[in-house]
C-alpha cells in the first residue's frame, strides 16, 4: 500500500444490523452483518486499517470503485429501515 492509494472511510450504525428481533443481522437475516459487509470489502482487494473497520484501503481506483458498485444488495438502502452506516467518504 502507498500512501496516495484510494480509500473508503465509513461510520456504521448499529441501528441498521438491529432492526428486528434478530441482533447484528440487518432484516434479521443470518449472515446480514457488519463482518459480513468488512469481508465483502477486503475479498475485494482492500487492507483493513488497523482491523478496526472503519478505513479501508485499496490499489488503485479500479479496485475501489469495482467494491462501491457491487456491494450486496441487502447493504443498499432500504425505505422505513435505518441504514447500515451514517457515512461513508471515498479518499482518493
Amino acid at each position: 500500500m502507498n500512501v496516495d492509494d484510494p480509500a473508503i472511510l465509513i461510520q456504521w450504525n448499529a441501528n441498521g444490523f438491529n432492526d428486528t428481533a434478530v441482533t447484528n443481522c440487518r432484516n434479521g437475516v443470518p449472515g446480514q452483518t457488519q463482518a459480513a459487509i468488512v469481508n465483502y470489502i477486503v475479498g475485494n482487494g482492500s487492507v483493513n486499517f488497523n482491523g478496526l473497520n472503519t478505513l479501508f484501503l485499496f490499489k488503485n481506483n479500479l479496485a475501489i470503485t469495482n467494491c462501491q458498485y457491487q456491494f450486496p444488495s441487502w447493504a443498499h438502502h432500504q425505505a422505513g429501515v435505518a441504514d447500515v452506516c451514517l457515512s461513508v467518504c471515498r479518499i482518493n
